[in-house]
């Protein structure tokens, strides 16, 4: 069994003392880039990465839009899942403002440490982004992540069975959480899912009580899924919401 490692993700804006300075003095094993897209990488990203290099710290890189909030609460999510024996801190001061958002989340989902790096100084207007926007450490705090909690791990199964298949029947939805019907690539808990097998339910109108008390009444209360009656049938289908939420914690069922 390896011993745990201190691992740091940080979103790759335009900083670079902010990232790897921070690092060093935070005593990281391994740090993680998130990074934005080879065209819109900072002209000294290299040099970044020979510092890293210099200070023995091992560099991964992941893509990701740091524009994008609910990207950026599900690479960093999944990074911090992936990590679960280890010492996992994300650094919310060197990407945008929505990557910072997206950051805490992060963490108060999970057990993770957000923390703010406070420049020395920052530096001058610089329109062609050909510097760091700001020089050195002054102080880094650690930030309280007050938890959050992430949708119930039978709704995201839910979700992620809609967005491959939707729209679909309420009875469609039923044949899912009893083990049945069309698969996904997540895969589906062979016993099947809460609503179903943690209750007693002998009638197809028990089941379709179970379906709307614990599924499609709490995801339609968040704005996740909308319904449409079609004949005698109700269509059930995900919002841009619903997408947005499945996109940010789709790690959660993912193997």
């Amino acid at each position: 069994m390896r011993p745990s490692e201190r691992v740091h993700i940080a979103p790759l804006g335009f900083e670079r003392d902010r990232v790897v300075e921070a690092a060093k003095q935070l005593k990281a094993d391994r740090l993680i880039l998130l990074e934005w897209g080879e065209g819109e990488r900072p002209p000294f990203v290299e040099e970044l990465y020979e510092d890293i290099e210099a200070a023995g710290i091992d560099r991964e890189i992941r893509s990701c839009n740091i524009f994008d909030l609910y990207e950026v609460v599900r690479v960093t999510a999944r990074e911090i899942q992936q990590h679960a024996d280890d010492d996992v801190f994300v650094n919310i001061a060197t990407g945008s403002k929505i990557s910072a958002i997206g950051g805490m989340i992060a963490c108060m989902v999970t057990d993770a440490v957000p923390y703010y790096v406070e420049p020395e100084r920052y530096g001058e207007k610089d329109a062609q982004r050909v510097k760091p926007v700001s020089h050195g450490v002054k102080n880094i705090k650690e930030l309280p992540a007050y938890p959050i909690d992430a949708p119930e791990t039978q709704l995201i199964y839910v979700m992620e069975y809609i967005y491959r298949n939707g729209p679909v029947t309420k009875k469609e939805l039923i044949d899912f959480g009893q083990g049945n019907g069309k698969s996904i690539p997540a895969g589906t808990p062979a016993e099947g899912l809460p609503f179903i097998t943690d209750h007693e339910a002998d009638s197809d109108r028990a089941r379709y009580r179970l379906l709307e008390t614990h599924v499609l009444e709490p995801l339609a209360e968040k704005g996740f899924i909308q319904t449409k009656e079609v004949g005698r049938r109700t269509d059930v289908d995900l919002t841009e919401e619903g997408e947005n939420t499945l996109s940010a914690f789709r790690h959660l069922i993912e193997t």
